[in-house]
Formats: structure tokens, C-alpha cells, sequence
């Protein structure tokens, strides 16, 4: 199929004509005013991502596992050890790495403390996507108009900012970046079709799967999309394997070193770890939520716009490209369609939205009863919607902030601090914090701040066999139903799992899934506990209420 109209002269320089505008509508704007839309995204953009992360002076929300395993490299000289020390549970050591020799060499070389690391680095590789994407939208889109939009909206999109300047955006953030440097280099590729551009693709290729699988796997799936609509003469087919050679190899001292200490198992594990349903992206589509935008999801709704005028007008590529992803990615989908679907609503506010606009009359139903017939849409109506298009976004971002973009307290660390000093090192917890397990910093953060065996612990089980991060899943969600019930729950949670635990941590702070309630978590089962006698008060505190299980060796 041909996803892009070429004139006959120098086919490999033609921009991406997605819809074409109608006569004597002005399409695109001065340089000038591009760059100041650009450099405007860039700075906004850094300044929003920026207001998140400083609101805390610790990684928001999640990263103490690769806290752990950062100090496990550096401990083995910065050679891949078999196994993480995280949560005491013998789990491979099987992550991408490069986020993981980063903030091990900044931490050594610096002195800046690991969490601060985790602070930093994600913002940084956070913000620089949004010149990334830049690359990439200049390779996509026909005016620099449609550019400075998509590149705006995309700066502003939630799905592509709160999971990637978190502490776990140590390997999110730059595996996210380096897979868009790649879509923008395989593009490259395809357009020059020269050995050069394709190293350019093995470099960047290579550090996104040193990153982030996921995120990996996101290049992968856009980079197939791009072959079949740009690659399928045979000079591009050749790039394409001789890049898919050179990528297996720059990586291979990382994926050869993991199977020959643990065979493929790790990986297979990893790529079964979806819970998602395969009707879930499609959902969010239809429903305008694959963007995460809290109040009118505007982008989303413009992005849907931008499908119906890219399939009117016979270009298929950008709503192909979704369907890919909502086909093949249904993990990472929320990220991953963050690229796709900032392009499509450029098209819809550059293609469809401001030509409209700018030809509006007063529909004859209004014009009769107006003085003097129908008229043209007033001048400045045109930049009044693309001011509006523009400045929806940011403050959306702004209006609604999220529990999840919130760092563990002074309280909460003195709390685990505790922990760490007042009970036996061979002690095992069980963490009730009421929450969902990807948003449960508490349970993540606890082995490595207190110090401690935390038995339903999610994070880091996706790599085990057997189907064991299903059944971590299903032990946590289980658990955390008795944040509203009493002691019976945890002994039946006890016996179901098989078990058994020594003491109970709760933190005080209202669990962040939850966006309507201010209430701390756990308050039945605070009461229950205090009330048996098979429990005793341990530690309680503004941070936390431990509780020691008495009957724990009966």
C-alpha cells in the first residue's frame, strides 16, 4: 500500500502530505513563529515536569527497586550480577541495565545520592523527548504549522510526562527517548537509504533496548509500520536486516550475559507479564482515554478527528500506526500512542479545525435574523482556536495534579527508618496500604528503606517463571481487601499464600488509586488490630502503625 503521495522529482525529499488544504486557505506559518512555538513547548513543557518533581525533595512515586539494583551493579564493580538483592527473593537480574550504569556512574562520579538520581535523570530524559519528538514530526508532517502543534500537544500530553519523571522513569524516560530518536531515524533511513542513516538507527536502537523493554518493543512495532508503508524496495529491505543484525549485537553483552545465567526464561516470563485485556486500547480510543487527560480529554477527541480526516483523504499511515500499537502493544499502549496521537490532532487542529475556521459563515438558520446576511468568521477567530488548542493542554496538566506524582514523606522514611533499626533483619511484613499494586510506593519503597522482606511485594516478579507475577498480582490484591476487614483477613490471607508473616505495616496516607478521598488507609483494620490480642503496637507514628504478630510462631 502507498501511505504517501511523491512527486516525481527527488521522491526521498517529499514532506508527508496527510490532507491536503483547500485553495486559498493559508497553511503554515513563518519560521519565526515556529521556533517560538518550539522553543515555548521545550521550556513549558521542562517548567511542568519540572513543577512535579521539585514539589518533593524524593523520586516521586516509585524506583526503590532500581535503587536496589543500582547499588547491586556498583557492588559487583559494574559487572551484571545474577541476581538482585531487592526484597530478599532471588529475583534475575534481567532488567535492561544502561538506566542502572547511569545512575550508578553519576552517583560515584557526583556524590549525588541514588534517590537523587532517580530525581533528576527522568526529568532530564523527560524533557528531552520533546526535541526528540521534534525530529520525528519533522519527518512526519507536511508544514512547519502542523509541526510546532504536534510537537505543543505532545509536550502537554499526561500519559507522555507522569510515568516518565516518576523514580521508575530511571529506565522508562530513556528508553522512551531513544525509541523515538529511533522512529525518527528509521524514517531517516528509508528517506536517504544510505549506510550511515541505518548505523544512526543501530546506535539509538540499541539504547532503547538497553533501556526499557517495553519501550523497545514500542520502536519495534512503529519501525515494522514504517517498513511496509516506506521500505519495501530492496536497498531498504537490506538496511532493515543489516540495522536488525547490528542492534542484536551491540546488545548482546546484556540479553547473551542473562541467558546464559538463566536461559531464556526471564524474557519469556517478562512478555507474558500483560494483564491487559485486548479490547482495553480500543476502549480508551472510543472513550478519548488513552491520552490521561483529567478534565475533557481535548487532544484525545482531536486525535479521533485527525483519524476520520487522514481515512476521508486515503492517508492510512497514522491510523494504521495506531491500530499496531492497540493491536501488539497493549502493555505500553497508554505511552506509546502518546507519539501517534499527537500527530493526528495537529492534523485535525492544521487540516481540518483552522481551514474550517477560517472559511465559517453564519449558518442561514442564524444569518436571517442578522442585520446584514451572513458574514465570514471574524479574523481572529483562526488564531483564537489555535490558542486555545495550545493552552488547553498545559492547563489541564496543571488544574488536575495526581496523587501518583508525589514522593514518599520525611514521616514515611522515619517510619521505614525504624523499621530498618528496631526489628530482627529476618523479620517479614506484610504492607497494607489499600492501594493498586503499580501505584503502591509504600510496598516498593519498603525493602530497600526498611530494609525488609515484604511478601506481597509486586515489583520485580514479572521476571520469575511459572507465572508467578500473576500470582504475586492476585496474593497483593487479596491482602489489600483487608485494608476495610480485621485480623480474620490477614490469617486467611495467610493460609491462602502459604505465608506466614511477623509483623504488619500501614502506612497513614490515603491511597493514591483513590482520587476523590483525603482519608488515611486502613482505618477498620488499625481499629481490629489494636483491639486482639494477637497483635501489639510496635511502632505508630505520623508515618505508620507497625504491628508485631504475636502468634506469628504458633
Amino acid at each position: 500500500m502507498q501511505l504517501r503521495a511523491r512527486p516525481a522529482s527527488r521522491p526521498e525529499d517529499a514532506p508527508l502530505r496527510l490532507i491536503t488544504p483547500g485553495a486559498g486557505v493559508e497553511t503554515d506559518i513563518s519560521p519565526r513563529a515556529a521556533a517560538l512555538l518550539l522553543l515555548g513547548a521545550l521550556a513549558v513543557g521542562s517548567l511542568v515536569r519540572a513543577s512535579f518533581v521539585l514539589s518533593s525533595g524524593f523520586p516521586l512515586n516509585d524506583g526503590g527497586m532500581f535503587v536496589a539494583m543500582v547499588r547491586d551493579l556498583q557492588a559487583s564493580a559494574y559487572r551484571l550480577p545474577a541476581f538482585t538483592s531487592y526484597n530478599a527473593e532471588h529475583l534475575p537480574f534481567a532488567y535492561p541495565p544502561l538506566g542502572f550504569y547511569l545512575a550508578g556512574v553519576l552517583n560515584d562520579l557526583t556524590g549525588a545520592s541514588l534517590t537523587q538520581v532517580l530525581r533528576f535523570v527522568p526529568l532530564a530524559c523527560s524533557a528531552l523527548a520533546v526535541p526528540a519528538f521534534y525530529l520525528l514530526a519533522r519527518e512526519m508532517l507536511r508544514t512547519r504549522q502542523a509541526v510546532a502543534v504536534a510537537v505543543w500537544l505532545f509536550a502537554f500530553l499526561p500519559a507522555s510526562i507522569a510515568w516518565m519523571i516518576m523514580g521508575g522513569g530511571l529506565t522508562r524516560a530513556p528508553g522512551y527517548l531513544f525509541a523515538i530518536l529511533t522512529l525518527s531515524a528509521v524514517r531517516r533511513m528509508y528517506r536517504r537509504r544510505t549506510a550511515s542513516s541505518a548505523l544512526l538507527v543501530v546506535v539509538v536502537s540499541s539504547l532503547a533496548v538497553l533501556s526499557h523493554l517495553e519501550m523497545a518493543w514500542f520502536a519495534a512495532i512503529s519501525a515494522a509500520v514504517f517498513l511496509l508503508a516506506f521500505g519495501r524496495d530492496r536497498r531498504s529491505l537490506v538496511l532493515t536486516a543489516a540495522a536488525a543484525a547490528g542492534v542484536a549485537a551491540l546488545t548482546a553483552p546484556w540479553w547473551l550475559t542473562v541467558v546464559i545465567q538463566h536461559g531464556p526464561g526471564p524474557f519469556l516470563a517478562a512478555a507474558s507479564s500483560t494483564s491487559s485485556s485486548p479490547w482495553q486500547p480500543l476502549t480508551l480510543l472510543v472513550q478519548f482515554g488513552v491520552t490521561g487527560e483529567t478534565l475533557f480529554a481535548l487532544t484525545g477527541a482531536l486525535a479521533l478527528l485527525g483519524i476520520a480526516a487522514c481515512l476521508a483523504t486515503r492517508q492510512y499511515l497514522l491510523p494504521s500506526w495506531l491500530l499496531a500499537l492497540a493491536v501488539f502493544d497493549q502493555r505500553g499502549f497508554r505511552t506509546s500512542a502518546t507519539v501517534v496521537v499527537a500527530l493526528l490532532a495537529a492534523v485535525a487542529v492544521c487540516d481540518v479545525v483552522l481551514p474550517l475556521a477560517a472559511k465559517w459563515s453564519l449558518p442561514s438558520s442564524l444569518a436571517s435574523s442578522a442585520r446584514h446576511g451572513p458574514r465570514g468568521a471574524p479574523r481572529w477567530l483562526a488564531p483564537a482556536m489555535l490558542a486555545l488548542a495550545l493552552a488547553y493542554p498545559a492547563f489541564s496538566v496543571l488544574a488536575t495534579p495526581s496523587k501518583v506524582l508525589t514522593g514518599m514523606s520525611t514521616d514515611e522514611r522515619a517510619a521505614m527508618a525504624w523499621v530498618r533499626t528496631n526489628t530482627p533483619p529476618a523479620a517479614r511484613f506484610v504492607v497494607v496500604s489499600g492501594d493498586a499494586w503499580s501505584v503502591d510506593r509504600t510496598s516498593e519503597w519498603f525493602p530497600v528503606l526498611a530494609g525488609r522482606r515484604s511478601l506481597a511485594t509486586v515489583q520485580g516478579t514479572e521476571w520469575l517463571p511459572g507465572g508467578a507475577y500473576h500470582r504475586r498480582i492476585r496474593q497483593y490484591q487479596t491482602l489489600q481487601d483487608c485494608a476495610v476487614a480485621d485480623a480474620a483477613c490477614l490469617a486467611s490471607w495467610s493460609a491462602g499464600s502459604g505465608e506466614r508473616f511477623d509483623d504488619v505495616y500501614i502506612p497513614r496516607l490515603s491511597p493514591r488509586a483513590d482520587t476523590t478521598s483525603g482519608a488515611p488507609c486502613c482505618a477498620p483494620l488499625i481499629a481490629a488490630l489494636r483491639a486482639d490480642p494477637r497483635y501489639a503496637v510496635l511502632y505508630d507514628g505520623p508515618g505508620a502503625v507497625v504491628f508485631a504478630h504475636l502468634a506469628a510462631g504458633g
